[in-house]
């Protein structure tokens, strides 16, 4: 028995440590050549998100170790100086180690340099483009002006179509892209800065990554998401060299061989993920290969149906849902359908963010630009502090109503389980209330609703109550119905899911959403400004 006790303790032991394992990938960064990269970064990144988690220096030796802090879909961005940038998409399981090597493609060259630098950040001194000299040795060189004792610069024209790194500065430090700038110390005034374009590393080598175990779920899924991304670059480049040859005029690259690749690896695969990793990278070349003019219906369709609305893989190119949905040929209200499964399940938010900012785009592009309106709510309401939500917010101003400072509207709701009485606006005068529409078919709302259970036990109603509004959806839906038991203080029901009154109102078209209610009867906050750490902050200021 003692034994036996042991033996779970042990068992539980070994369960509690895996779970709090992180996954690692660590290995080998180098040039084409197979010799280290003077500078190099790996930086780890959510799908669809240039910023950075985290960063990892490469060692001079091309070594490095990169870690993981929660599993799911993540990307590895490896960055070195001379050479393209290349994401490899990672889907982390706690506690796993795999080896992975990569070597870097070096850009391409055009041949012809006609260099300029350029500065301006933080310390930098230099505001517009310097044109370089061509000395007799061959090396170009500028004088720079520079009232700081540090000039940090970055060269351009120097390669087709982009820049390239200074040569003569010791140390380089990334940017957070795929570029690295130079570091210069300045002397009295000003600074001298030499390009020598015979120290530039060439090959026409593509990049390459294997991992120590090839045929792993992480190196399938990998190579999945591989084959659009070497069809994005190789096109790119085959595309700059007719700039370079003054061939732009017919310009034809052909990704046949690309999604042959892809679908000879369907053919054996058999792991869920790997396979939608497969069918996203299959649908996106076929996309690019038509310019976005026009994909198949059928095609549209077998990606609609075999990525499922709530799939993480859509983040690794979440602009394929509209894509997909606006060439499907499906009815407008299936279209409707995957959007908003897309958007109540889908635990990603770039790819929902994604999602809401291309509907925008379309529908203000259409003949009526106002059925834009509830996209763009869902997004400042649910992501306003996200890019996409402050630029259409600044763009599209005009359609969106101000609520904040405004009277709320009048409410008269069923209150829960007790369906005879009801809850009103009436019953918080001199408090402030917070409406809170959610529904348990709703990932996120699961999450917001435990969070505001403890709030409400931390802060108590007497100053603030908390209102619980539970939308039903109809059964043709396959919604569970609402409500699985006592909530906030205050608990309600609608019918209909969103088409009823107060969802109208308060123009609640996506979940969860939050409503701040005044003591006078005005709207405080509502949507994004209430999220997360938002909320508990500004209910602690306001009692």
């Amino acid at each position: 028995m003692i034994k036996r006790f042991f033996g779970v303790l042990f068992i539980a032991g070994i369960v509690s440590t895996s779970s709090l394992a992180r996954t690692v990938v660590y290995g080998r960064v180098s040039g084409t050549d197979g010799k280290p990269i003077p500078a190099a970064n790996v930086f780890l990144c959510h799908p669809g998100d240039d910023h950075p988690v985290r960063s990892f220096t490469v060692r001079k030796d091309g070594g490095y170790e990169v870690d993981i802090p929660s599993p799911g879909i993540w990307l590895l961005r490896f960055t070195g100086i001379f050479h393209r940038e290349y994401p490899i998409a990672i889907y982390a399981i706690n506690g796993a180690r795999s080896r992975l090597n990569v070597s870097l493609r070096t850009y391409n060259y055009g041949g012809v340099f006609t260099p300029a630098v350029i500065g301006n950040f933080n310390g930098w001194s230099v505001s517009k483009r310097i044109p370089f000299k061509k000395g007799p040795d061959g090396i170009y060189f500028a004088t720079v002006p520079c009232s700081s004792d540090t000039l940090v610069y970055r060269l351009v024209n120097v390669r087709s179509g982009g820049e390239v790194e200074g040569t003569d500065a010791a140390g380089y430090v990334p940017n957070g892209m795929e570029n690295y700038n130079s570091f210069l110390i300045a002397r009295k005034s000003e600074v001298r800065v030499e390009f020598d374009p015979n120290r530039l590393p060439y090959s026409k080598k593509p990049t390459a990554f294997e991992f120590a175990n090839s045929g792993s779920f992480e190196a399938r899924f990998a190579r999945a998401y591989a084959g659009f991304e070497a069809a994005k670059q190789d096109s790119r480049a085959s595309f700059f060299k007719s700039v370079v040859n003054h061939r732009m005029m017919g310009h034809k690259f052909d990704y046949r061989p690309y999604i042959d690749r892809v679908e000879s690896m369907l053919h054996g695969e058999r792991n869920r993920l790997v396979r939608q990793a497969l069918e996203l990278s299959y649908f996106s070349i076929s996309y690019i290969s038509t310019n976005g003019d026009y994909v198949k219906p059928k095609l549209c369709q077998l990606l609609l149906t075999s990525i499922p609305p709530d799939s993480p893989v859509w983040s690794l190119r979440p602009s394929s849902i509209s894509e997909a949905i606006d060439f499907s040929g499906y009815p407008m209200y299936k279209r409707m359908d995957y959007i908003r499964e897309v958007l109540n399940t889908n635990p990603v938010s770039q790819t929902k963010i994604t999602l809401l900012a291309n509907r925008i785009l379309i529908m203000s592009r259409s003949l009526n630009p106002g059925e834009m309106i509830p996209y763009l709510s869902m997004l400042v309401d649910q992501y306003g502090d996200s890019p996409e939500a402050i630029a259409d917010a600044r763009a599209y101003s005009k359609y969106i109503q101000p609520k904040d400072g405004k009277p709320a509207p009048q409410f008269s709701i069923n209150s829960y389980p007790d369906t005879s009485s009801h809850i009103t606006n009436n019953l918080f005068n001199g408090k402030y209330c917070l409406l809170y529409f959610w529904s348990p078919s709703n990932r996120s709302s699961i999450e917001e609703t435990e969070r505001l259970q403890r709030l409400q036990e931390k802060l108590g109603d007497e100053k603030i109550a908390m209102v619980s509004v539970a939308l039903n959806f109809p059964s043709k839906s396959r919604k569970k119905r609402v409500v699985p038991g006592k909530i906030l203080r205050y608990n309600a029901e609608v019918q209909n899911g969103f088409n009823n009154k107060i969802c109208e109102d308060y123009e609640v078209y996506s979940l969860p959403k939050l409503v701040l209610i005044g003591p006078t009867g005005n709207v405080v906050a509502s949507g994004w400004e209430l999220h997360g750490n938002r909320l508990d902050t500004l209910l602690r200021s306001l009692r």
